[in-house]
């Protein structure tokens, strides 16, 4: 493996100006940087982050924190997130929360210690307002705290959200427009502040259809301790079991709309014809199901542009921002 050393006396220069040239902080000539870059693109050389920490005081890392990895539209996030921070030479360090958010009180500590660039709030549970502050506290200066999925602006957080209570809101409507009513919800709700506005697009939109809202038809598996498929799969058997009538399901993930549908079919009905469901996510998988399912897809590969620009620039701005995209509809044969 090449070293700094071996490029410095490649071309014949200093290690403190070959070190300069490729952070780019300090003064190095435009002659004497392109000499160096086409030495270090020539050798191989790759910087090692964990040097650079211990000369700059931070590495070139950035720690993505979600609530479950496991669930497909975390995944995707953050394989669009590492691909995009990658780009601009900024490495990805994944914290997994399972769904336990005191896993929080780690993270302000653990960003001093690993001397970090920044941290993404990726996480969809409902973050506690006293360890929120507390990290935007604890990590100290020269470090960038974003979140992506729910906003946290007001803790000069700049925020990359979707427009989740509209996008409920737009489901609930098409399958109004196709006679699709009772309509149950299915989600995490109280732990979750995605599942919330979720449910708010969802009552929205059978307010403004003179519909008055059922108790009965939204499930907030927050307290079940189930998650995607088998979340789904359990409340929608023990609503047949009930006989709770409903004609269609929006669902708060495309796995939780999966467990429905085996639900449904378990219990001798018929997707779509019986039951219709919708579920979040745009997960690829959806297409390959029978039937396929219909699904509010993302712009995760513009969240993540969005992130990297911010850590191309190179420097900190903790002014409130809010970044806000739709989500849309992409119908296929499940509703």
């Amino acid at each position: 493996m090449t070293t700094l050393r071996e490029v410095a006396q490649e071309v014949g220069m200093s290690i403190s100006t070959v070190s300069r040239a490729i952070s780019g902080n300090g003064q190095v000539s435009p002659e004497a940087r392109e000499l160096i870059r086409q030495t270090v693109d020539r050798l191989g050389f790759k910087p090692n982050p964990i040097a650079q920490g211990l000369r700059t005081g931070r590495t070139n890392a950035v720690a993505v924190v979600v609530s479950d990895i496991e669930q497909g539209s975390q995944a995707s996030l953050t394989k669009c997130l590492q691909q995009a921070l990658e780009e601009v030479g900024v490495e990805m360090i994944l914290m997994n929360l399972s769904h336990d958010v005191s896993r929080l009180n780690l993270l302000a500590e653990r960003v001093e210690a690993m001397r970090l660039r920044g941290v993404i709030l990726a996480a969809t549970d409902r973050l506690p307002p006293r360890q929120v502050r507390a990290l935007v506290e604890g990590v100290g200066e020269g470090v960038e705290v974003l979140s992506v999925g729910q906003r946290l602006d007001r803790y000069a957080i700049p925020s990359f959200v979707h427009d989740e209570t509209g996008a409920a809101e737009m489901a609930v409507t098409y399958l109004l427009k196709n006679k699709r009513w009772p309509i149950a919800y299915c989600s995490r709700v109280r732990s979750s502040i995605t599942g919330e506005e979720r449910l708010r697009g969802y009552v929205m939109a059978l307010e403004k259809a003179g519909i008055t809202i059922d108790q009965d038809l939204i499930w907030d598996m927050s307290d079940s301790g189930l998650f995607r498929q088998a979340a789904g799969f359990t409340a929608v058997t023990q609503a047949l079991q009930r006989k709770t009538p409903f004609r269609a399901l929006l669902a708060g993930s495309d796995e939780i709309a999966l467990g429905a549908m085996a639900a449904v079919l378990d219990g001798g009905l018929q997707v779509p014809k019986d039951v219709a469901i919708i579920g979040f996510g745009g997960l690829d998988w959806g297409a390959s199901v029978r039937p396929r399912l219909t699904t509010l897809t993302s712009d995760l590969a513009g969240i993540a542009k969005g992130i990297q620009a911010r850590f191309a620039a190179n420097r900190i701005d903790k002014a409130p921002m809010l970044t806000t995209s739709k989500r849309e509809l992409c119908l296929r044969a499940s509703a």
